[in-house]
């Protein structure tokens, strides 16, 4: 099975070279993470390729996205287990990813827009609405949470596809400073999440930016 999978690959890389197709990778790792896997069952080498030729392609987006992350990681190992380990959430418009003032989950390292885009939402630290937005949480009332951040929060910027979010309160252990919700404007959206353990594996052995640094394919 993996010398087919290597000489399939290796036919598409001659095909590829040789017509000048540039291939679109972001699609194929939407279809990979939506594949349900058993807690048994680890992604194939073939999966894990790709996924890290997306990270190649589109790294350059966001320096605080997933593919920046695998790009920078030297080390083969923690590479294939973020990989891993990463799973794809969808969120439908108006629904919120992260909020403001929670702490961060192990389970939540960063985040990456794979598909739509996100808005980012403050409330003022200390205020009823922010008191407000706690006690909606804590009831699990989301039609409560919507109306507050529609009303009285404030649009503090707007993420697309490649963009990262939530790293720095992962890394630092400190509470979320802005809530992260699915535009009301975008369709489904489509986040890549990866455990904060896996992002910190990463993060400590990046690799030095030099002019042999491999590019894109």
């Amino acid at each position: 099975c993996r010398n087919r999978q290597r000489k399939l690959q290796n036919a598409w890389n001659k095909w590829t070279s040789r017509t000048g197709v540039v291939h679109n990778y972001l699609k194929d790792v939407v279809m990979i993470l939506s594949r349900p896997l058993p807690p048994s069952e680890l992604r194939t080498e073939y999966e894990v390729e790709v996924f890290f030729k997306w990270a190649l392609q589109d790294y350059a987006i966001d320096p605080t996205g997933v593919a920046y992350t695998l790009y920078m990681c030297k080390n083969k190992r923690r590479i294939v287990n973020l990989i891993q380990h990463a799973r794809l959430e969808r969120y439908t418009p108006g629904e919120p990813i992260v909020l403001q003032n929670s702490e961060p989950h192990p389970d939540e390292g960063l985040f990456t827009i794979l598909q739509g885009t996100v808005d980012i939402v403050i409330l003022p630290r200390a205020s009823d609405q922010l008191t407000s937005l706690e006690n909606a949480k804590k009831r699990g009332d989301t039609f409560g949470i919507k109306s507050i951040l529609r009303h009285d929060g404030i649009l503090a910027d707007v993420l697309g596809v490649g963009a990262g979010f939530g790293e720095l309160s992962a890394l630092t252990k400190v509470r979320r400073a802005a809530t992260v919700v699915a535009s009301i404007e975008s369709c489904d959206v489509d986040v890549l999440v990866v455990p904060q353990q896996d992002l910190v594996d990463c993060l400590e052995k990046r690799r030095k930016l030099h002019s042999n640094a491999p590019q894109p394919a």
